[in-house]
């Protein structure tokens, strides 16, 4: 029950603030529709504020244990690694086959969010073996806090760079 209050925050934050996608997404449509890399970002970016939202509203649902919290974190992370290689697979395409630029951008927004997932894995993996289900929460808060950072971030990339960059 002392995580409730934290968990409600994060989803309700994280609801808020997806709609900065859609206000980039509307605001910089033109731009997006001529540079795939911006609609791997914004893409990539909701399903991080999708999993800060579901993890958030799940584990504020009553008698859910840590062992169930460690099953569910893997099933999302197992779901969001396709999602992330789905979204850039053809970026990465883009990028190596035909020499465009992007390659450092694209290693900034597929690094975090894989580093991110690898630590909630590794938490729930040992939770799951039954080592550490005391610290769970405080680990996933953390972790929670840092995706959070990285999606704002990214939302404010959307925002902001596609204005910035030069009409190709």
């Amino acid at each position: 029950m002392e995580w409730n209050a934290f968990y409600g925050t994060m989803a309700a934050s994280s609801a808020t603030v997806t709609g900065l996608i859609f206000v980039a997404a509307q605001l910089r449509y033109s731009k997006f529709s001529r540079k795939p890399l911006w609609d791997a970002v914004a893409s990539s970016t909701f399903y991080m504020y999708f999993m800060v939202f579901f993890l958030s509203l799940t584990f504020l649902i009553p008698g859910v244990g840590a062992m169930s919290k460690s099953l569910i974190i893997l099933g999302h992370i197992g779901l969001s690694s396709y999602r992330v290689i789905r979204i850039w697979s053809p970026i990465w395409i883009r990028i190596f086959r035909n020499g465009e630029e992007g390659l450092i951008d694209l290693v900034w927004f597929l690094a975090g969010p894989f580093v991110l997932y690898s630590l909630l894995g590794y938490h729930a993996i040992r939770v799951y073996a039954g080592e550490q289900a005391n610290s769970l929460d405080t680990n996933i808060a953390f972790i929670l806090l840092v995706v959070m950072g990285l999606a704002l971030r990214n939302s404010w990339a959307l925002l902001m760079e596609p204005t910035f960059q030069k009409n190709s």
